[in-house]
């Protein structure tokens, strides 16, 4: 282990290294996808990574090509699902992903659009709960279900200031 580099002595130290070596925008999209619990699809991604990329800085362009960079950086990992991508962060990773997110000022606004998109989800869900369109929410995606907040307000039990038990 000495004659590794100091940036590969800890956890803690290559993962500092490898957020170094991100752009701005794959900085501020790999904080945002700590707020998942769990899996998460596209869509997801896309409803909680958008947003602002820090001042006088690039943004870096489509959420699907920043969150492929975040798995090309083993930051993130992709599988497939019933022919759906859907991603996830090691547990290591997400709670290192929260401390930046938590740095950049955003945790409040990350969370909010976490429960905004899942709050939509559940009232599409409820309307396709009913009638003719009920066996197609039968086989709903697992990602999107296992990233859905736990209950409302979940995400404040672990916010700024605040300790999970």
């Amino acid at each position: 282990m000495r004659d590794l580099p100091e940036r590969q002595r800890t956890l803690r130290n290559t993962l500092d290294w490898s957020f170094g070596l991100l752009s701005p925008a794959e900085q501020a999209l790999f904080g945002r996808m700590g707020v998942f619990p769990g899996t998460f699809g596209l869509e997801a991604a896309e409803a909680v990574g958008g947003g602002p990329v820090p001042a006088g800085q690039d943004g870096g362009g489509e959420i699907i090509d920043t969150l492929g960079s975040l798995v090309d950086a083993s930051l993130v990992r992709e599988a497939d699902r019933a022919g759906q991508p859907c991603f996830s962060l090691l547990e290591t990773i997400r709670d290192y992903s929260r401390e930046r997110l938590r740095a950049s000022g955003q945790w409040k606004e990350a969370h909010d659009r976490h429960a905004a998109h899942f709050l939509k989800f559940a009232e599409s869900a409820g309307a396709g709960l009913e009638g003719p369109r009920w066996p197609g929410w039968t086989g709903w995606k697992p990602s999107t279900i296992t990233s859905a907040p736990r209950s409302r307000g979940s995400w404040t039990k672990t916010s700024p200031g605040r300790h999970s038990s």
